[in-house]
């Protein structure tokens, strides 16, 4: 039951859904209070908008789940209307790749005009295609959109956007490659692995090498795979989680340190979405956002505050907003559905990118950046790649891995591949004819230049990126309704 109370007598209540609350007693000038009682508030997520109306214009907005809002009327109305914007729960599956068909969950789904998915150029909008139910409680035939990423999944009504984080979408990875070893997923949902086996890396149930790929046993479900040095891991489409190979720091998560030669699952759950393999250790993050490890943990490459060895997945914090992660040899980078950046571990060439070369046992912010769509680690480097599709390098760099044109090494990122971007016009007026100067990054080699459609660029001289290198300007990010 929902209640508008004008103090100190007047109060109108009045039974209806949590999504579509209109109240037509006539009501006088004054000062109102808007909120949800008993079961509709207790019913209410943290992330739930609720729209305040009169006479159909939106006067507010609150959040039921976090007490009242007030609104004063200026004269008598007739309508006031309660309406909440959308909100996503889940999609299904929870793992694919661009084409993969998703169905959403939710409430206040109505009118859906647009699903937006994380992309390495700004987010990857879809606008056709699919179908919402009478009820608003689903969304099916979403085809995802090439050039999506792992990340938040948003649907946008007529009320507003859902949540970034509420919904995570992870794409699948169909080929990886170890230390000595290949594994890949082939269309038919089939496992193949070839290379080194001698601590049963391929899961063939042998130990013997292979020079071309073999069939890891009958299923037709995996989905995505990662390869350490000497282990792999797989998820399957159902969403159970499996491993095998060398296990001497528990790093297939079994509670054991036996090395297994065939496929064995990983615990019971059946939310596990991306995964990654380093040296020794092995990470893993399920479809409501939260982040496990497991192996070795000497440098501190788990995350948990420690160095303590872990042989069965045990999770990092209490956030539920991991989107992805990659593991290094001794090292962590991942990020978050916020667009943030944070690193772990060995940081003796400075792979983890804060600035110095100090140890680090639990996950550190990586700058201030809220624009990181995915990460990689190597050997002693990492890479992060921003919306902007900017491309960063940090750490070890002495065969020029991080790719900056030197060999020094890098303990802060420094950006190593980025679009053209434009800065500005010096005069920033002037007319036909005029000669102007040009600022920007990525201008080397610039061939064209239109203003309003017509070639403006006459000579080119000294067109050099210059010491505005490190500029990006992220791609739009989708944002809550504002409250």
């Amino acid at each position: 039951m929902s209640t508008l109370t004008r103090p100190p007598h007047y109060s109108a209540n009045y039974n209806s859904g949590l999504f579509s609350q209109v109240l037509s007693t006539a009501l006088v000038a004054g000062s109102y209070r808007v909120r949800l009682y008993g079961a509709q508030r207790n019913s209410a997520s943290a992330d739930q908008v609720v729209r305040v109306l009169l006479n159909g214009r939106e006067v507010g907005r609150f959040q039921p789940a976090l007490g009242f809002a007030q609104y004063t009327l200026p004269s008598a109305t007739t309508s006031f209307t309660q309406l909440v914007a959308p909100v996503l729960t889940a999609v299904s599956p929870f793992i694919g790749v661009p084409g993969t068909v998703v169905s959403l969950t939710g409430t206040g789904l109505t009118n859906t005009t647009s699903i937006t998915f994380t992309g390495a150029a700004g987010v990857k909008t879809v606008t056709s295609g699919f179908t919402v139910n009478a009820a608003g409680t689903q969304i099916t035939g979403v085809v995802v959109p090439a050039g999506a990423r792992s990340g938040p999944v948003l649907a946008t009504t007529p009320l507003g956007t859902s949540l970034v984080g509420s919904v995570l979408f992870s794409r699948a990875t169909s080929l990886a490659v170890g230390g000595y070893h290949t594994v890949a997923v082939r269309a038919d949902g089939s496992l193949w692995a070839w290379g080194r086996n001698d601590a049963g890396q391929l899961g063939l149930g042998s130990t013997s090498d292979q020079t071309s790929p073999q069939r890891v046993g009958t299923a037709t479900n995996w989905t995505s795979v990662a390869a350490g040095i000497t282990h792999t891991l797989a998820v399957r489409a159902d969403g159970s989680l499996w491993a095998w190979g060398r296990n001497d720091a528990g790093q297939l998560g079994l509670g054991s340190t036996s090395d297994q030669t065939s496929p064995q699952r990983v615990g019971t759950a059946t939310n596990w979405t991306n995964v990654a393999a380093g040296n020794l250790h092995s990470l893993a993050v399920q479809a409501n956002g939260t982040l496990w490890v497991w192996g070795s943990n000497a440098d501190g490459q788990l995350g948990l505050g420690n160095t303590t060895l872990q042989t069965s997945p045990q999770r990092v914090g209490t956030a539920t907003s991991w989107v992805s992660a990659a593991a290094g040899v001794y090292h962590t980078v991942a990020v978050q559905a916020d667009g943030t950046l944070w690193a772990w571990g060995d940081n003796y060439y400075g792979q983890l990118g804060l600035g110095n070369t100090t140890l680090q046992t639990s996950p550190q912010r990586v700058g201030t950046a809220t624009s990181w769509v995915s990460a990689a680690a190597g050997g002693f480097h990492s890479a992060g790649e921003q919306s902007c599709r900017v491309v960063w390098g940090w750490g070890d760099n002495s065969s020029g891995q991080v790719g900056d044109g030197s060999t020094t090494q890098r303990p802060s990122p420094v950006q190593v591949l980025g679009p053209i971007a434009l800065f500005g016009f010096a005069p920033s007026r002037a007319g036909i004819g005029s000669t102007v100067a040009v600022t920007g990054t990525g201008l080397a080699g610039v061939t064209a230049l239109s203003v309003n459609g017509i070639n403006a660029l006459a000579s080119v001289t000294n067109n050099t990126a210059g010491a505005s290198r490190s500029w990006c300007r992220p791609g739009p990010r989708p944002r809550a309704p504002s409250r």
